[in-house]
């Protein structure tokens, strides 16, 4: 049998298969790349406040990209009568709600400098370190002695903004993410003083009082598991090749998808929501799951039933007002 009869035949063999609900192409496109599963940790955690893997923000697509996308919609494919297997674009309402944002009222957050596991920013790396006495050991152990003068001397210096009244911080100021569970110093200077009068409290047994807002965010609970409820979430690679084939292969099977924009740690990867409503695309999602990949909505779900407060602080509700154009 020639080579273009052979393809003719296999096409036949193939499109039948895939009308009687099995994912041929699909199937294909597990082998071609078992490397496409991206994996549930994005890596080690650091006491940078940017390594916070920002779940609340799923959904909202990078500005540089174009079109410009309302936070919530998700753009996709889908079997439309007529039309065949053509673009889609959906709108998730729960994806726009996932964000809870809570502010602390007058009084503020009353904690101790050893509370704080983590900073904004800094002229160091703070990717590099996993805790803050790391961090003063390795990039300013000059600052360094184990005397009550020399964690004055380093509280004193004038970048630690913390330290002022409340209302006279310039801008710096707690935060917290319910599904990390620490407390970061958003500051604005002074990370090396301050890493190194930590590293001296905490091996001199000093309690340092620090009192300042505390901007703390939530995933909203309701919109987590609404999420999960009615699609499939999972990660997928995002490298051309990959997500190339991966449509190829859904448009193959007629299967419905919609995706967005992974968490930046996790590099060039997109989410892919497989609406529970449809069959085949529910076909993929058990496939998806029987070879490992990483499933995105029911982590999602369990993050935001499993979030803590920090204790000694009244907290405001103020829903986000970012809109995504």
């Amino acid at each position: 049998m020639s080579h273009p009869v052979r393809a003719i035949f296999d096409f036949i063999a193939t499109s039948t298969r895939e009308s009687f609900g099995h994912p041929v192409t699909f199937e294909r496109w597990l082998k071609a790349f078992p490397d496409a599963r991206v994996g549930r940790s994005p890596g080690r955690q650091t006491i940078a406040e940017q390594s916070v893997v920002r779940w609340d923000q799923l959904g909202r697509f990078s500005l540089l990209r174009w079109p410009h996308r309302y936070l919530g919609s998700l753009p996709g494919w889908r079997v439309i009568r007529g039309l065949g297997y053509t673009s889609d674009t959906i709108q998730c309402p729960a994806l726009a709600k996932l964000e809870a944002r809570l502010v602390s009222d007058d009084e503020g957050l009353r904690c101790d400098i050893l509370d704080i596991e983590g900073m904004a920013s800094s002229k160091s790396e703070l990717q590099d370190y996993t805790t803050i006495g790391d961090m003063a050991v390795h990039t300013c152990p000059s600052y360094i002695e184990f005397t009550r003068e020399a964690l004055e001397r380093n509280l004193a210096h004038n970048e630690i903004r913390i330290l002022r009244p409340i209302g006279n911080q310039g801008g710096d100021h707690f935060s917290s993410y319910g599904w990390d569970g620490r407390i970061f110093l958003s500051n604005h200077g002074g990370s090396h003083h301050f890493a190194a009068a930590h590293h001296i409290a905490k091996t001199l047994g000093e309690a340092i009082p620090l009192h300042g807002k505390l901007y703390h965010t939530e995933l909203d609970v309701s919109a987590a598991r609404s999420i999960n409820d009615d699609f499939a979430v999972y990660a997928i690679s995002d490298r051309p090749e990959v997500s190339n084939g991966f449509q190829d292969a859904m448009s193959a099977f007629c299967a419905s998808y919609y995706w967005c924009e992974m968490p930046a740690q996790y590099g060039d990867a997109r989410a892919i929501f497989l609406p529970r409503s449809c069959k085949r695309a529910m076909r993929i999602a058990e496939r998806l799951c029987s070879h490992g990949f990483f499933e995105v909505g029911a982590h999602v779900r369990r993050l935001a039933e499993n979030q803590v407060k920090p204790t000694n602080v009244n907290l405001v509700d103020i829903r986000s007002t970012f809109t995504a154009h």
